[in-house]
């Protein structure tokens, strides 16, 4: 996310939100959504802050089940 404000500043190539959403997607909503705040890039653009929201409470959710967990017997309770 920093690196692609710092991009747009500059008038480079931008990262995708597609692309940007991937890192998200893949545990780094957490990161990605703080970095978006810090720098004040794509805070309003929609709809890639509310996909962004999203996964953030996505990856919120499976941290919590994560820490008391939850998150194995749901994960063994799918797979039986």
């Amino acid at each position: 996310m920093i690196i692609d404000k710092h991009r747009a500043e500059a008038g480079a190539r931008r990262i995708s939100e597609a692309a940007l959403l991937h890192w998200a997607f893949f545990g780094g909503a957490i990161g990605t959504f703080a970095a978006s705040r810090l720098v004040r890039h794509k805070t309003r653009k929609q709809p890639f802050a509310m996909q962004m929201m999203t996964l953030l409470v996505l990856e919120l959710i499976l941290l919590a089940l994560w820490v008391l967990g939850l998150l194995g017997p749901l994960i063994a309770a799918a797979l039986a």
